[in-house]
């Protein structure tokens, strides 16, 4: 059984949300597991990790309903503090239009997102 751990600094870029697909698709390449899982671990307050799409029209439909939102209720409802994710063949098992995206609310002061990677298995 193999363990590899990786941190990341996200810088926060124009609009909320942030895919980092790419980024956990290097960690796993470095941990060289070929069956296992991921999980990933925002570990900021002000962020949270949803699993979706990644289409135009849905993200500005979605960053408009949190601004109406506002904070505090936007991050009680959307995303979570960690998902996990299962690692087939070497690749994580994401369906065809899937991303991982870092959702990201305002806050002052914020200079980075801090992501944490952590991959187990064989």
């Amino acid at each position: 059984m193999r363990s590899h751990q990786t941190e990341y600094s996200i810088q926060p870029s124009a609009g909320s949300f942030i895919d980092i697909t790419d980024k956990v698709e290097a960690a796993l390449r470095e941990s060289a597991v070929r069956s296992g899982r991921v999980t990933v671990f925002a570990s900021d307050e002000d962020s949270r990790l949803v699993v979706n799409e990644r289409e135009s029209g849905l993200m500005a439909d979605m960053e408009r309903v949190l601004r109406k939102l506002g904070p505090e209720k936007s991050r009680a409802l959307v995303g979570s503090a960690s998902v996990t994710l299962p690692i087939e063949a070497g690749k994580l098992h994401l369906g065809t239009w899937q991303r991982i995206l870092l959702v990201l609310f305002p806050s002052s002061g914020r200079s980075a997102s801090t992501v944490i990677l952590e991959v187990v298995g064989s």
